[in-house]
């Protein structure tokens, strides 16, 4: 008997910790006839026939709690038409447990050519996409608080004109337009500053060596067969304040890269975790940062290295070097460790690897 094809996989949605749709790629389109935007915001059990959507929740608890263990299922989803069709859909944990907990939702397809289908690709398609909303949320949350200063700005503005005795008909009602169009501007500043407010959650006290072992897991899953991944976390790890979710962003950002500027020749990842005093140069780059030892997560890799004509741009927004690259990790990257009070540092050139090191406050 010939051996059958694994199934392609289709990625289609991320899921927040209660199931929500956070994000839906245009593959929904052609797979189930729904607009993208249309079905983010809903439980994903609004898509799936009433009898089965224990068995979605199942999948999930399930793949919660191995996430290196993508689940497969066959369930009754409903089409935009209405009409329930049974799917193979493969679920996988793509961040860590909790309230900050993310799942990937991808469609199953028999394979046309024979080749291999692994959760990992479900995985890395998923943190793919973490990555962009990631990204979206963090130039939301800025340009909405600049946003916000301006129309502000420009509201006080109106209603000192429109509280000038005298004005004619004609000026008072140019005002009073202006106003209104100023006061639907602050509802739209509103909803991007909530689309990056995860950015800037309450902190709370992270074991940093907690991070980095969750981030270890799903490189191992993501790392190929020439690429030695391994990790230094000294004993008794420190503990910063902060986000766990997007520390655990920032280093899995960085650990992508590593692994892809390994992707040929392969070589060693190392994620190193210790207490070091930040240089001379990055202390003047950063007066921000405490007197003493900081938090030291270093991220260092063998691959091709990074020209310094590069160098200069590296953390430029929508500056990239990759075919399909938005240009927004490493800004990202930054973004979040400077909210954390930290800073970034960089050693790396042409054929001698890359080394990003981050340093944050101790609690």
């Amino acid at each position: 008997m010939d051996e059958q094809p694994d199934p392609q996989e289709e990625f289609l949605w991320v899921l927040d910790a209660q199931a929500r749709i956070i994000l839906s790629t245009s593959s929904v389109v052609q797979a189930l006839g729904y607009q993208a935007a249309h079905i983010v915001g809903l439980a994903i059990t609004e898509l799936l026939h009433p009898e089965d959507q224990p068995a979605l929740h199942e999948a999930i608890a399930s793949a919660r709690a191995r996430p290196d263990s993508p689940v497969q299922l066959a369930i009754r989803v409903r089409h935009a038409s209405g009409a329930h069709r049974l799917e193979r859909l493969l679920v996988s944990a793509t961040a860590p447990a909790g309230e900050s907990a993310r799942f990937t939702i991808s469609l199953q397809h028999p394979a046309r050519p024979p080749q291999q289908s692994t959760g990992a690709q479900s995985a890395e398609a998923g943190i793919r996409a973490l990555q962009k909303w990631e990204a979206l949320g963090s130039m939301a949350f800025g340009m909405g608080h600049d946003l916000d200063k301006l129309i502000g700005a420009a509201r006080d503005a109106l209603e000192q004109v429109l509280s000038h005795p005298g004005l004619p008909e004609g000026a008072l009602e140019a005002a009073r337009s202006a106003r209104g169009a100023a006061h639907e501007a602050g509802n739209l500043t509103r909803s991007l500053l909530a689309l990056g407010r995860e950015l800037h959650d309450e902190p709370r006290r992270v074991a940093a060596g907690d991070v980095i072992n969750r981030v270890m897991e799903v490189v191992h899953l993501l790392s190929r067969p020439n690429v030695h991944v391994r990790s230094d976390v000294t004993a008794g790890a420190p503990v910063v304040l902060g986000s766990e979710l997007q520390l655990y962003r920032a280093l899995l950002n960085l650990c992508i890269n590593a692994l892809e500027a390994m992707e040929q020749a392969g070589g060693v990842l190392e994620l190193r975790l210790d207490a070091a005093e930040p240089g001379g140069e990055l202390r003047r780059a950063s007066p921000h940062l405490p007197a003493g030892p900081c938090v030291r997560i270093s991220v260092r890799d063998e691959g091709r290295g990074i020209p310094a004509d590069v160098m200069a741009r590296l953390f430029e927004a929508f500056f990239t070097t990759k075919p399909r690259g938005m240009g927004l990790g490493l800004m990202v990257v930054r973004a979040i460790v400077r909210a954390h009070g930290g800073a970034v540092e960089v050693d790396a050139g042409p054929g001698r690897g890359s080394r990003f090191s981050i340093y944050l406050p101790p609690a």
